[in-house]
C-alpha cells in the first residue's frame, strides 16, 4: 500500500477516536464545529507529510531508504493523530470566553503542528537501521 494512503488512514482513526467525543462534549456547550476546525485537524498530517518530502523525494523513498518499520511507522503518526484530535480541546476548555472557536482552534492546531513537527522529523529520522 502507498505510504501516503496507509499514513493516512492511520492518522485519521487516530484523530477521529479523540476528536468526535471532544466534538460531542463541544455540544454541551453550545459549541458547533466549524468544518475548516475539523479540517485543521489534519494540518499535523500535511506537514509532516510536506517535511519529510523536503527531505527525501517522497514519503515511499524515505521509508525505503530507512528501513522505517510498520510499527514505528504506525506509531508516528497515530501520535500525530492523537495530537491532531485534541488540538479541538482548547476550544472546549475556553468555551466561557468570548472568544472565536475558529481562531482558537486554528491557533491550538498550528501550534501543536509546530512543536509535533519539530520532534517527530527527528524521531522519523532516527528509525531507521542505517
Amino acid at each position: 500500500m502507498d505510504a501516503y494512503l496507509y499514513s493516512l488512514i492511520v492518522f485519521a482513526i487516530a484523530a477521529n477516536i479523540i476528536a468526535l467525543p471532544l466534538i460531542l462534549l463541544g455540544r454541551k456547550f453550545d459549541l458547533r464545529c466549524h468544518p475548516i476546525e475539523y479540517m485543521m485537524i489534519y494540518l499535523i498530517w500535511a506537514v509532516f507529510v510536506a517535511l519529510v518530502g523536503g527531505v527525501f523525494d517522497d514519503l515511499n523513498h524515505a521509508m525505503l531508504e530507512l528501513q522505517v518499520s510498520d510499527t514505528a511507522f504506525r506509531a508516528i503518526f497515530a501520535v500525530a493523530g492523537v495530537f491532531g484530535g485534541l488540538s479541538l480541546l482548547p476550544k472546549v476548555l475556553l468555551s466561557g470566553q468570548k472568544l472565536s472557536n475558529l481562531l482558537i482552534t486554528s491557533a491550538s492546531s498550528i501550534l501543536v503542528t509546530i512543536l509535533f513537527s519539530k520532534f517527530a522529523v527527528l524521531v522519523f529520522l532516527f528509525t531507521g537501521d542505517s
